[in-house]
């Protein structure tokens, strides 16, 4: 999605660290400038619109009707006695972080790839995903509306580079093919703990190829549900828990989850017996078994993995970042 086409006129000139202070933390980002040759539009319009999406913050309203409606299997209002601003969210934050949480809630989960019922993708965690992507590409478009050239902005996360779990969102126009274009990548850490240190530390053979996926799998699980805020929005009532369970329920879908287990997955859900911490461990364990048969070659030495051996596949982890560039052309 982010790769640059080979007739695009892009040359990397300065790679530079900044600091930027975002939502009130100092968050460390990476900003590589790739400008255009012989580009048409004013160098300081683009350093304009770069810092606009990287360090301007802007509130975006969005409604969850459609989300709330697949979990109660029909028109929300219909089925509820919620009004349309018992659904009001606001995200307040960066430009290029809303992106990036955009991109972290359309998660996909390669079914193929993993295993399990259902070949393809299941896309997005939650159908609250793709309204917030609106609203937020919406924004976005509204702030830049008085700049003299275009923008778009793609994020992308992936806890296993390359690997069956991919988030992903872009917005603003497609970048032309056969134009110049000025691209800033930058690498914000996202909300999943960065796992890759411990999980090479905590590889001792070749085929440790169970330890790496109980480390990802039980980050991915954690990032996606917090256990303190998820057990008390499951103890709680309205939008909040209704959300949270439909989310609970969707993860797992994507990871076929069936059977008694998802007898005993229904129950912690239940506002009378709620434990996310047992609704996560159930999770946890069936992403880390479909993990570990990915990573796992089909025959042969461990190196023969999709990532290599044990040790190689913990090199991949890039759980902690998401990776979000910028680009903008006349």
């Amino acid at each position: 999605m982010t790769s640059s086409d080979s007739g695009r006129g892009v040359s990397t000139v300065v790679d530079v660290t900044l600091a930027l202070l975002l939502l009130g933390a100092a968050l460390a980002v990476l900003v590589t400038f790739a400008e255009a040759g012989d580009r048409d539009h004013e160098p300081m319009e683009t350093e304009y619109t770069t810092e606009t999406v990287v360090a301007s913050t802007m509130n975006t309203t969005y409604y969850p009707e459609e989300a709330l409606g697949r979990h109660y299997g029909g028109d929300v209002y219909e089925k509820t006695d919620y009004e349309r601003r018992d659904l009001r969210r606001v995200s307040h934050g960066p430009v290029v972080t809303q992106v990036a949480d955009v991109a972290m809630t359309e998660v996909t989960f390669d079914r193929a790839t993993l295993g399990g019922d259902g070949g393809g993708r299941t896309t997005h965690l939650s159908r609250a995903a793709a309204e917030y992507h609106a609203r937020v590409d919406e924004q976005l478009q509204a702030r830049l509306v008085n700049v003299s050239f275009r923008t778009h902005v793609a994020a992308v996360w992936e806890p296993i580079e390359g690997g069956p779990i991919l988030g992903e969102a872009e917005v603003g126009p497609t970048p032309p093919a056969r134009e110049d274009v000025s691209a800033t990548t930058i690498t914000l850490r996202s909300d999943v703990p960065a796992v890759r240190d411990a999980a090479v530390e905590a590889v001792e053979h070749p085929d440790d190829f169970d330890v790496v996926a109980e480390i990802v799998a039980e980050a991915v699980v954690e990032g996606y549900f917090p256990e303190l805020e998820s057990q008390r929005a499951l103890e709680g009532g309205g939008v909040d828990r209704d959300l949270t369970v439909y989310r609970y329920r969707n993860m797992a879908d994507m990871l076929a989850v069936d059977g008694r287990d998802r007898e005993e997955f229904e129950t912690h859900l239940t506002r009378e017996r709620a434990n996310a911490t047992a609704a996560n461990q159930l999770l946890i364990a069936e992403l880390a078994a479909q993990l570990t048969a990915y990573l796992e070659p089909a025959s042969g030495p461990p190196e023969n993995g999709p990532h290599g051996d044990a040790a190689a596949a913990a090199a991949s982890i890039t759980t902690g970042t998401v990776t979000v560039t910028v680009r903008t052309w006349t």
